[in-house]
């Protein structure tokens, strides 16, 4: 069995306004992963999980036992493991199977030890998903074993992606109330982004957008606030400029044009609004792409 841990990667940015856009509640970070090839039978001690662990089988029968109920799960089955579950596994000839550690942190990377994904008491059957179809994920990603840090970095993504899948694919009634609820609050920004990413040729009020999105006007600024870290109007403007900065760089469209497309009405107002945010002037910040 081969086990390696690493640090979570940050991807670098170089814009300030990148970072400060939709920020996930919640970020899983890969802790530890590795597979295990079973060449004899062996019955493991129990022992109790301090974080999530999760399991998915390339080959053979994976037995166990979780919180004391007996379980089997086949090809591409799933089990997950959350902090303070009692497990003891069986492994017999033949049996191989990928194990993956996440731990879930804020943005800023600081564990969250109490945030658990399932709730407490669930039978052992909950704690199993039927998914062969993302085995080849994992697959792709851990063979051959990643020796590098491009190779890290690009398991850790995968790992993400996979585990975001797996997730999403367990009952509601199976999370918990916790968990639950930081996925709907993190569904909602990503909600209220994609409007406003809808949005950058036009300049909605603020009512209107909370319209289109079926709220209230004070409940919209205030999950705005809340989620995305500043103001519906500040958020638009975030957007604009995004927007103008892949224009800037990737077309050759004037820039009168594209404050036009962006829904400014006076180019100097795109200009200002640019440098406010960048650094540059638009103009300064296209020659410098050059």
């Amino acid at each position: 069995m081969y086990l390696y841990h690493r640090e979570a990667i940050d991807a670098a940015t170089t814009l300030e306004f990148h970072r400060r856009e939709h920020r996930p509640l919640v970020h899983p970070a890969l802790v530890q992963v590795g597979r295990l090839v079973s060449k004899g039978k062996r019955v493991m001690q129990p022992h109790v999980h301090r974080t999530h662990e999760f399991i998915q089988v390339r080959r053979g029968v994976y037995r166990c036992w979780v919180n004391g109920d007996r379980l089997t799960l086949g090809l591409g089955d799933i089990l997950i493991l959350t902090p303070g579950d009692s497990h003891r596994d069986e492994y017999r000839p033949g049996l191989d199977f990928h194990s993956l550690y996440f731990e879930f942190t804020t943005e800023n990377r600081v564990p969250l030890p109490d945030l658990c994904l399932l709730k407490a008491g669930l039978p052992a059957a909950a704690h199993r998903l039927r998914l062969p179809r993302l085995l080849s994920r994992l697959d792709g990603a851990l063979l051959p074993r990643p020796v590098g840090p491009c190779d890290e970095a690009a398991l850790e993504g995968t790992a993400v992606s996979w585990l975001w899948s797996a997730v999403g694919s367990i009952p509601r009634r199976f999370l918990s109330e916790s968990f639950a609820s930081l996925l709907d609050r993190q569904e909602l920004g990503g909600e209220i982004l994609s409007y406003l990413r809808g949005q950058v040729t036009g300049r909605p009020s603020v009512a209107e957008m909370a319209r289109a999105l079926g709220m209230g006007e004070s409940a919209f600024a205030h999950a705005c606030t809340r989620l995305l870290g500043h103001s519906p109007r500040v958020l638009l403007e975030q957007v604009k400029m995004t927007e103008g900065l892949r224009l800037l760089t990737e077309s050759r469209e004037k820039v009168e044009a594209i404050a036009q497309r962006l829904g400014y009405s006076n180019p100097f107002h795109f200009s200002r609004a640019f440098k406010k945010v960048t650094g540059k002037a638009p103009v300064h910040f296209r020659k410098a792409q050059h």
